[in-house]
């Protein structure tokens, strides 16, 4: 039915379509090729699809040209990430801090996403904390683990991020993984679970509601939420279905299971998705 009416509306026109940072479901192989039944027109129309992608083996089963394989950020593109988003030259050493930081930047493997998420995490971190995450074992043991450079080191800069979360925080992002994959949740509605809940307790400065915004925009500044793409509605969205990264945190084993071991599981408050794999939602504003 949908590809009946999707022909309705491709036919006798000219069309763009871009599919921005695609990715599959391992568990579902046929995906990509319903998808190019989808895309399939009759005579007097002309679809042109542009297809980005962090996965080569869809760029080749998906081409109809030869792909062109974008070159990563340079370290020095990282350093500026880092430095805008840790706000750097506010800090105090900035000669000796720049070391570490270049050093830090290196371990990007250029990609933004790293550079992001490491460089907010860093913003409140003193001199010695940011020599600490540049010593880090969690670089070598991600780079033990994985095959792909780059994911090892994404994978790595986020687990960073993560451990450096308050304990307050770690449990709004592990109750990310108690909604199935494309779920949609208002951002007021996720705050108000985050309250009944108990994971928002009130300070006698901030409201409970000032304080759920604040942890909203703390997991937008490390990169864990991100703003929707969609034009049609303005909103916040957690897109672990478009963000390998970030899917591949939220369900690591040592997440999940500090997030089952809260006191939510042990009241049943809460269950866990039959399928531990299918873990992303979108908030409304």
């Amino acid at each position: 039915m949908v590809n009946k009416r999707l022909q309705e509306l491709l036919a006798g026109k000219k069309i763009l379509i871009v599919l921005d940072d695609m990715w599959r479901d391992n568990e579902n192989e046929c995906q990509l090729e319903d998808l190019r039944a989808m895309l399939r027109v009759g005579e007097g129309s002309k679809v042109v699809v542009v297809v980005t992608t962090r996965d080569e083996g869809i760029a080749k089963e998906l081409c109809t040209i030869e792909p062109h394989k974008l070159a990563p950020l340079t370290d020095d593109m990282c350093w500026s990430i880092i430095k805008q988003k840790s706000a750097f030259e506010s800090k105090d050493g900035k000669e000796q801090l720049e070391h570490i930081g270049r050093d830090i930047a290196m371990k990007c493997a250029g990609v933004a996403l790293a550079a992001q998420s490491l460089g907010y995490m860093l913003r409140s971190m003193t001199f010695n904390e940011w020599k600490l995450v540049r010593e880090s074992d969690i670089w070598n043991v991600s780079a033990t683990r994985d095959t792909c450079s780059a994911q090892h080191t994404v994978l790595a800069s986020l687990r960073l991020s993560y451990n450096s979360m308050p304990p307050y925080l770690k449990l709004c992002f592990g109750y990310c993984a108690t909604f199935p994959k494309g779920y949609n949740i208002a951002k007021g509605g996720l705050i108000q679970q985050w309250l009944s809940l108990g994971f928002i307790e009130p300070r006698s400065l901030l409201s409970t509601r000032q304080l759920g915004e604040n942890y909203v925009r703390q997991l937008l500044g490390l990169s864990f939420l991100q703003i929707s793409k969609s034009p049609s509605v303005s909103r916040y969205s957690l897109q672990l279905s478009t963000n390998i990264f970030i899917f591949e945190l939220l369900r690591g084993t040592y997440i999940m299971h500090s997030f089952i071991n809260s006191r939510l599981f042990h009241t049943n408050w809460l269950k866990l998705q039959a399928d531990p794999t299918t873990y992303s939602f979108i908030i409304h504003i």
